[in-house]
């Protein structure tokens, strides 16, 4: 009996994390979409690629704890791309990686949600 309650808690505790974890890895999309919105770069384009880079060179780390080498290098990529086209001020190269780097974002909200095709 004292076996079957200490694997229920650590049952339950897993589940705990998995949620936990699925909460954080969407929130941190959500502000990396909000990063790249409109209304962050109608104010100060240059000041939401250094949140939107400070955010991702601290969070790294823990998005790649449960998150693909694909996606985590993806939007790398894509935040160096955009800083520099920022600092060039080429707007169609702006616009057209900003778009990319909320699509890879919702990528990788959509691989937290929980859903039997996630699991295997």
């Amino acid at each position: 009996m004292r076996s079957f309650i200490i694997t229920a808690f650590l049952f339950l505790l897993m589940l705990c994390i998995i949620f936990f974890n699925m909460q954080y890895v969407r929130k941190s999309a959500d502000y990396i979409i909000d990063c790249v919105s409109d209304s962050s770069f109608e104010k100060d384009a240059k000041e939401a690629v250094k949140d939107l880079e400070n955010f991702w060179n601290d969070n790294i780390s823990k998005i790649s704890l449960s998150v693909g080498y694909k996606e985590i290098d993806r939007m790398s990529e894509l935040i160096i791309d955009l800083k520099a086209y920022v600092a060039v001020g080429n707007l169609c190269e702006i616009n057209r990686t900003r778009d990319l780097i909320a699509e890879t974002a919702s990528d990788i909200s959509r691989l937290e949600k929980f859903h039997l095709e996630n699991m295997f």
